[in-house]
């Protein structure tokens, strides 16, 4: 074989190894991608409340609709990390035939809609704000309302 054929070959093998390495495997590129949009922040209240003579069980979601995005966190998580007084015994739900455990009493508890990982927005003056709970693909309560940026 010819010695220069070969002092090209190997530099060309190796250029175009790197080449395919660094499509195969992008993030040694370096590049970055960030979100150039200015964004708002949306400050609320997440309220739920639980009533004497009904249970809300424990497995029900609180989901939170802000806009085109939203984020779910389970009642159990909710009541306990707002840290409010609770009871939690058997009882019934009769709108959606639920009997078991769950919270009861007249409680209101109260997150902020950061603790959902929610907040950032797009630049508008109003938002949609939607407060569903639901056990089971049962809807309990739901809510609506806009808000403001702050």
């Amino acid at each position: 074989m010819n010695k220069t054929f070969i002092a090209y070959i190997l530099p060309i093998i190796t250029l175009f190894g790197l080449v395919l390495y660094a499509f195969l495997n992008p993030s040694i590129t370096g590049f970055a991608t960030g979100d150039p949009s200015p964004k708002d922040t949306v400050n609320a209240t997440i309220n739920i409340f639980t009533s004497q003579g009904i249970v809300l069980p424990a497995d029900a979601i609180v989901t939170v609709y802000l806009d085109e995005i939203s984020a779910s966190m389970g009642v159990d998580r909710f009541i306990r990390q707002s840290g409010g007084q609770y009871e939690y015994k058997q009882g019934k739900l009769p709108e959606i035939n639920y009997v078991g455990p769950g919270y009861t009493g007249d409680y209101n508890y109260f997150l902020k809609l950061s603790d959902f990982g929610l907040g950032e927005v797009l630049p508008r003056d109003t938002h949609n704000l939607k407060i569903v709970v639901s056990y089971n693909s049962k809807v309990i309560s739901e809510s609506s309302s806009q808000v403001k940026k702050t």
